[in-house]
């Protein structure tokens, strides 16, 4: 018999900032897979090529981005969280939908965020930081 974990979609997830429930545009939620691997062919003598893998532990952190519709309390949201990013205070950002979890303990703001001030307007936020957990 078939599971949620097999036929569900995920496509709404919740989205929480130090534990507080974010109001997100549908759609807009992105999760970076940390991990990029770099292939490259070495000359193994002759006419034989043959491949070595490395990780780019540069790349080796999590990142999370959504939208939020431009709201005063989404301006006061996005301010705190400058702010504790330019005083080196980490933030935690979870992910959650009805079959998974993503748990980030240390993020940072990172872009520097652009409100759109009109009926549809947008602010989009980016956290960079830890590798999740995931559960």
């Amino acid at each position: 018999m078939a599971t949620a974990d097999q036929f569900r979609v995920l496509a709404n997830p919740a989205v929480y900032v130090d534990d507080q429930l974010i109001k997100v545009i549908p759609e807009s939620v992105r999760e970076h897979e940390p991990g990029e691997r770099r292939v490259r062919a070495v000359s193994a003598g002759g006419r034989s090529v043959e491949h070595v893998v490395g990780l780019n532990v540069a790349e080796m952190k999590g990142r999370v981005t959504f939208r939020m519709a431009v709201t005063a309390e989404a301006i006061a949201l996005v301010q705190d969280w400058s702010d504790k990013a330019n005083k080196l205070v980490p933030v935690t950002v979870e992910l959650t939908t009805e079959t998974r979890q993503s748990s980030y303990r240390m993020m940072f703001l990172t872009d520097t965020p652009e409100y759109g001030y009109e009926a549809e307007g947008e602010v989009e936020v980016t956290f960079e930081g830890s590798l999740p957990v995931r559960s």
